[in-house]
């Protein structure tokens, strides 16, 4: 009954944890629900061990298969305290390890844990908490960071997915977003790759503006991947757009600049508009030679 539960909507898996399941063996008045069982474990370790409590909060933002360690732990925090921290997760079976240096987290748990995230109206704070930390560690899609950013893709996702709205929410989403599209882009998932590297853009060019750097970035971004993707006249729009901006903004001789004006050159060169391409590639090769 509960794997049906776990296949329907999320609401209908809560009410069905919240259920008061009859049990001769228990005194009247005692909780007996899974839900309820769980959460005297949660309330427990947060008034005793409030690091234990932050640590299970924030592993139920993520996603919860394969949570690194280096991802919960604070940069300064005592390795001492992180571990008696997670022993106690553990000892309470909400966390469980699969190796040396990953955790996982049953989902009815961390279903559990968001509820009473949000009961206590700490949803946000922590899922601004979990945004961050992916925002700062997810790296850009090098081929040296392939590794790593495969490792951290799910847990990318699962944070994109919190509804969080203040302003540097958004600006850590968008960094997040332009850096996952990059890995996407890398990896040839085209489609996904235009959706986040879509949404970066849109998320800055409401948050900083269309001239900041880093929106006219997505925006380049965003015109790559729909070259990549044989959609040329998207594309050729796109870049003539980031390259007016570019120019506007950091010149015309900016390394910026000359790549926007490389990425036009090859949009015009797969359409077939060969002269246009070649002035735009003479041009930029001359700029190059001048300034690099």
């Amino acid at each position: 009954e509960y794997l049906t539960a776990l296949r329907k909507d999320q609401q209908n898996l809560i009410d069905h944890l919240n259920t008061e399941l009859l049990d001769h063996r228990r005194e009247r008045g005692y909780p007996n629900s899974v839900f309820r069982t769980w959460r005297l474990s949660f309330e427990q370790i947060r008034r005793h061990e409030p690091r234990a409590a932050e640590g299970l909060s924030l592993m139920a933002m993520l996603d919860g298969q394969q949570i690194p360690l280096e991802l919960i732990q604070k940069r300064d925090e005592r390795e001492v305290e992180f571990h008696m921290a997670l022993g106690t997760l553990e000892g309470y079976s909400l966390i469980i390890r699969i190796n040396h240096d990953a955790w996982t987290m049953h989902p009815l748990v961390q279903i559990s844990v968001q509820d009473w995230l949000a009961e206590a109206q700490e949803t946000e704070r922590i899922g601004e908490q979990a945004l961050q930390l992916l925002a700062e560690s997810f790296p850009n899609g090098e081929y040296e960071n392939h590794k790593t950013c495969e490792s951290l893709l799910p847990h990318a996702r699962a944070v994109l997915q919190h509804n969080l709205s203040s302003e540097s929410a958004l600006k850590n989403k968008a960094i997040l977003l332009h850096n996952v599209s990059r890995f996407e882009w890398r990896g040839g998932r085209y489609m996904s790759a235009e959706e986040s590297a879509r949404a970066a853009y849109m998320i800055r060019e409401r948050v900083l503006n269309e001239n900041d750097i880093l929106t006219v970035g997505s925006l380049s971004l965003l015109g790559t991947v729909l070259n990549d993707q044989g959609k040329y006249e998207q594309a050729e729009e796109i870049h003539r757009r980031a390259l007016g901006l570019d120019e506007m903004v950091l010149g015309k001789e900016h390394p910026n600049t000359l790549m926007s004006m490389n990425n036009l050159a090859f949009a015009l060169g797969q359409q077939g508009k060969y002269e246009q391409a070649e002035e735009m590639h003479r041009r930029a090769l001359g700029l190059r030679e001048t300034v690099l």
